[in-house]
This record gives C-alpha cells, sequence and structure tokens, in this order.
C-alpha cells in the first residue's frame, strides 16, 4: 500500500528499508525448515512504485524477506498481473535472482512446465506445492505468461501428475474466496473437497483480508481458510491482523505423517509496519 511505500522510503528518497517491518517475526522464519508468503504484489528493480490498485514494490522487499529466511513465494493472487508482462517478468526475475523458490505465476510455458508443481524437500520429507488463484482483477494474461487459476480440471491433471511413491506431502496454496466475509464460501469447502480428493494433504488460504477458521479432518489433513492480512495498511479490525501457521510435521511410521498445527497471531504497529 502506498503508506507502506512512504513508511520504507529513506532520507535520501530512492531507497527503500523494510528490516523494521519483520524484526519481530523473523524468528519464526529463520527457524522453519520451509518458510512460505503470500506475495501479494510485483517487484521491480526500479520506480515509480505504486500501492493500491496496481501494486508495484521495490526489490528491497524481495531482499528483506530473503534475509529473514522466506523460501518459498506463492505468486498465484488478483494482484499477480497488476504491471502486466514486464511485471511478471521482473518478478520472476528477482526471485530468482534471490534464491527464493516460487509457485503459481509463470513467464511462459518452458517456465511452466518446469515449475507448475514445485518440489522442496526437508529433513527428508519431500513435499510437492501447487498455487492457484482465484482471477486476476480482470486483467487479461498477457501472451506467453501462465497463471495457475482455479480451474478443477488443469488442478486435477497437476495433482495427477505428482508421483506419490516419490512425495510425502501436497501443499495447495489458495487465493479463494470473498473479501471481509469471515466465514468460507460455500465455494470454498467445494475446493477444499475436491483438493482434498485428489491427494493434497494440507491448505493453505489468502484472500479475503480476514482471518477465517481452520479445519482438521479424521485423517488429520489440516485446511486454514485464510489467514487475514500479515502485512498491509488495512487498519480497521479484523483486517488490521492475521495469523502465522507453524505445522509441524512428523513421520509416525514408514511412509505414514501426522500433522501439528500452531496459529500465532501478529498485529501491524504503526509508523513503520511492524508486524508484531
Amino acid at each position: 500500500h502506498e503508506e507502506q511505500l512512504k513508511s520504507a522510503l529513506q532520507a535520501d528518497s530512492c531507497t527503500y528499508d523494510y528490516t523494521p517491518c519483520f524484526k519481530y517475526v523473523e524468528s519464526f522464519f529463520r527457524e522453519a525448515d520451509i518458510s512460505i508468503v503470500n506475495l501479494e504484489t510485483t517487484l521491480s528493480d526500479s520506480g515509480p512504485y505504486s500501492g493500491y490498485p496496481t501494486f508495484k514494490s521495490p526489490t528491497a522487499l524481495g531482499v528483506e524477506i530473503r534475509r529473514i529466511g522466506v523460501d518459498l513465494a506463492a505468486m498465484a493472487n488478483n494482484h499477480c498481473l497488476d504491471r502486466g508482462r514486464r511485471g511478471v517478468q521482473n518478478t520472476i526475475r528477482i526471485l530468482d535472482s534471490l534464491a527464493i523458490e516460487r509457485v503459481g505465476v509463470y513467464a511462459d510455458s518452458a517456465d511452466y512446465v518446469k515449475n507448475a508443481v514445485k518440489y522442496i524437500e526437508r529433513g527428508g520429507i519431500r513435499f510437492a506445492f501447487v498455487n492457484y488463484t482465484y482471477g486476476t482483477n480482470g486483467i487479461p494474461l498477457p501472451k506467453g505468461v501462465v497463471v495457475n487459476q482455479i480451474d478443477t480440471v488443469i488442478m486435477a491433471q497437476h495433482l495427477k501428475s505428482i508421483p506419490r511413491s516419490e512425495c510425502d506431502c501436497v501443499v495447495a496454496q489458495m487465493h479463494w474466496g470473498n473479501e471481509y466475509e469471515r466465514k468460507p464460501h460455500p465455494s470454498q469447502v467445494r475446493i477444499k473437497e475436491f483438493l482434498h480428493r485428489h491427494g493434497v494433504d494440507l491448505i493453505v488460504g489468502c484472500h479475503p483480508h480476514v482471518i477465517q477458521p481452520y479445519e482438521v479432518d479424521s485423517l488429520g489433513r489440516i485446511t486454514l481458510y485464510s489467514l487475514g492480512n500479515f502485512i498491509s495498511n488495512q487498519r480497521t479490525p479484523p483486517r488490521d491482523g492475521a495469523l502465522m501457521a507453524q505445522i509441524d510435521i512428523e513421520e509416525v511410521a514408514v511412509g505414514v505423517f501426522s500433522y501439528h498445527l500452531k496459529l500465532i497471531p501478529v498485529w501491524v504497529n504503526l509508523p513503520k509496519y511492524e508486524v508484531l
């Protein structure tokens, strides 16, 4: 948001500093084997930068989330095309240069084929990540660019392609639901059921900008419908807070895993947009 840009702008009027934003929570990111964020902006080496309705943020934001330990950026959200093809290309280039893995948006068909499903292994546990959005705010796809959208045919193809003999946990990061609604929309519930039927173990949702409930089913699979606003300039309750989800995964028998969820509430403190 525009006020966040102003807060991070330094006295020289050309550099940005986001270190105050995450100093109270960075230990959670550093201690995790895999730290994941929903990156609901584009990144660029050059301005002018902008907030709502078309986001464009400085590379310094990417540098800071890499410094605190972010491993994976989910890119498929309704603002991913805010700056068109160049915005997608710049964001991907910057994330790649910072060694931040990414999923959900692709520069071209070759990038899509390679990264439609993102595979990461940590601690002997093999993960597959997928990421989908309900839309792109009506912005048409630039030629060649691919955005993973909520389409059950495509989603089923992705999930079927995951070799379960070589993957222990499938994670779906979903940009779904209605803004500011505190209960899941029936469409979210239907998609959740679809994802679980097709082998997804963990579902993490964003977009409503408020916290929504979570569920743990009889098999121990977790659905977090919406974690809220981790950091933003939306200041009125309940938009001014969020949850960090810490999920511990344990192999309790050969090929059998259990999930342990801890939720950490956070709130944004002005004027430096510190996440407390």
